[in-house]
């Protein structure tokens, strides 16, 4: 009887050390889902706030290029209209530079 009493207690010892084990390994696990889980919502703040900054840069990119357009549309007509020496060439570098 004592040797079985032993094989059993062996047998106990075992799974306890198994269920110690699967513990162990349970906790790891759920502290790196939850680091992950924190790289993934930083991710996504630093996604969102480069999602919005293209956002705002392709509308500035729109407004400029409209801008330049009517820039461009005035000096063409103003040149075309008048005696080309007559406008002045530093507004025109000016207007340019504005681009």
């Amino acid at each position: 009887m004592s040797k079985r009493l032993k094989s059993s207690d062996a047998a106990v010892m075992e799974l306890q050390r198994r269920a110690e084990d699967a513990t162990g390994q349970l906790q790891s696990s759920q502290s790196e889902i939850q680091r992950l889980t924190a790289d993934l919502l930083r991710a996504r703040a630093s996604n969102d706030e480069t999602q919005s900054r293209l956002d705002a840069a392709n509308r500035d990119n729109k407004q400029l290029a409209g801008s330049t357009g009517i820039c461009f549309f005035f000096i063409f007509n103003f040149l075309s209209s008048t005696d080309a020496f007559s406008f002045p060439f530093f507004f025109v570098r000016q207007l340019l530079s504005m681009i």
